[in-house]
């Protein structure tokens, strides 16, 4: 699948680079949606591109997804909704759980495993190096 118009515009960054990005306080306009948000690029394979789009504003972090398949796809923007959520990695998960939701996305069942092992990744318990010296 080409990269789609509307997500060359968005300048997608990796999980990686989003973990260890500082987010600016997003600006609102007057209908609460935010115009400082980044595109995380969270899964690219031929039957899906899912980006989360986040912002944060007041030390918490709201998302949307945007996302294409050979159906169709969804662009937007974040707003101001809920009470948004302190972790970055958390609101990475939520984008991912929403995807679970859209029946647009998961009618794909290559789509299904992709969402399932994406969200898998970030809730496995990360592991930890250990390095034995012997003196």
């Amino acid at each position: 699948m080409s990269i789609p118009e509307w997500a060359l515009k968005s300048n997608a960054i990796s999980k990686e680079r989003f973990l260890h990005l500082e987010l600016a306080e997003s600006r609102i306009n007057d209908h609460k949606l935010m115009m400082d948000s980044v595109a995380v690029l969270l899964i690219d394979s031929p039957k899906l591109m899912l980006y989360a789009l986040i912002a944060q504003h007041a030390k918490r972090y709201y998302h949307s997804i945007a996302y294409a398949t050979p159906t169709g796809g969804s662009t937007g923007g974040v707003y101001l909704r809920g009470r948004g959520l302190k972790e970055k990695e958390d609101t990475l998960r939520q984008a991912l759980i929403d995807a679970q939701a859209n029946p647009y996305i998961m009618q794909h069942e290559g789509n299904r495993i992709r969402i399932a092992a994406a969200i898998d990744n970030l809730t496995r318990p990360k592991s930890v190096q250990l390095t034995l010296s012997f003196d």
